[in-house]
């Protein structure tokens, strides 16, 4: 894989990575943070690009984010975007034509390009010249592949190559402070997947504390953001990668805490219409529904949650 690019000098970014204080977060400088953002979908799929760069440019497209006032953007991919050889399929970026928000041309910069690495490279780059953060989220082993991937491994991408991936990743942004997060996986949801008990190849809890030690002897500044399951031990069932109930009795044991968010994903019926959105006393029963899977981890001061 190509070499990294060398970090740029801006001050204002340089070193300004995140920690955890109780339910709080703070970069180096004692402020609190709260990571505002979009996702920008493509590394994870076939095209190994983010979408929209066949009629978008990218630094202009960075800019917009960055002048909405969103502060984090947070970047899945898939593991298939490390093999050697990848390419980003020849459709997915055009290097014609001007960009409507800013009128540049479209990625002339990436026209020598070909790895998937590159453009993220360059994305991170600017990212850290212009005091925009980024969540790298581990979405999938295969592109594509994330509806059917119920684990952090698979038959062909063992739990071993995840964290060997993660390692690498964190080793090669270590110093961009916006490559401040590092989503361990999207969304664990199989069903007999469990948090600190059981069979060791099921427990998500403890293959996130395998994965984040892995990274942090690489990379000991960046926060290692872990998500929920979708069923926890009473049975109870919550969307994929939003239930976090069974912190309550398994907290992560990690060298690092202050470098620790919890993460969960809630969503509307328009997603899938879960059976508390036709209960008579919707929406008044949503309160104690997220009480009960995951705001408990800010409310006690567990840790910092990210939604």
């Amino acid at each position: 894989l190509p070499q990294p690019l060398a970090p740029f000098s801006n001050e204002e970014c340089k070193q300004n990575y995140l920690f955890v204080d109780g339910n709080k977060l703070y970069d180096t400088r004692g402020e609190s943070v709260r990571l505002t953002g979009v996702n920008w979908f493509g590394f994870e799929t076939s095209n190994l690009a983010f979408h929209g760069l066949w009629s978008r440019d990218m630094y202009s497209m960075l800019q917009q984010i960055k002048d909405l006032g969103f502060n984090t953007i947070r970047v899945p991919w898939t593991n298939d975007m490390l093999k050697p050889g990848a390419s980003f399929n020849g459709v997915s970026v055009n290097n014609f034509g001007q960009d409507a928000y800013t009128g540049s041309t479209l990625n002339s910069y990436l026209e020598n390009v070909s790895s998937p690495i590159e453009i993220l490279d360059l994305a991170v780059a600017w990212c850290e010249e212009n005091n925009l953060r980024i969540i790298l989220d581990c979405h999938s082993r295969k592109a594509d592949g994330y509806l059917s991937e119920g684990y952090w491994y698979t038959n062909e991408v063992s739990e071993a190559k995840w964290i060997a991936d993660w390692v690498f990743m964190a080793e090669r942004y270590k110093d961009f402070a916006a490559v401040s997060v590092a989503d361990l996986n999207n969304e664990p949801h199989a069903n007999d997947i469990t948090w600190g008990y059981g069979e060791a190849s099921k427990d998500w809890a403890k293959a996130a504390e395998r994965c984040s030690e892995a990274i942090w002897k690489v990379n000991p500044n960046i926060v290692v953001c872990v998500e929920g399951i979708a069923k926890d031990q009473r049975g109870e069932n919550y969307w994929w990668g939003g239930n976090l109930h069974d912190v309550n009795n398994y907290q992560l044991n990690l060298s690092k805490p202050d470098k620790l968010i919890y993460s969960f994903h809630e969503y509307g019926p328009e997603v899938f219409n879960q059976p508390w959105f036709s209960e008579s006393s919707f929406p008044g029963n949503l309160k104690p529904l997220w009480d009960d899977r995951w705001a408990f981890v800010h409310n006690k001061g567990i840790g910092h949650l990210l939604m």
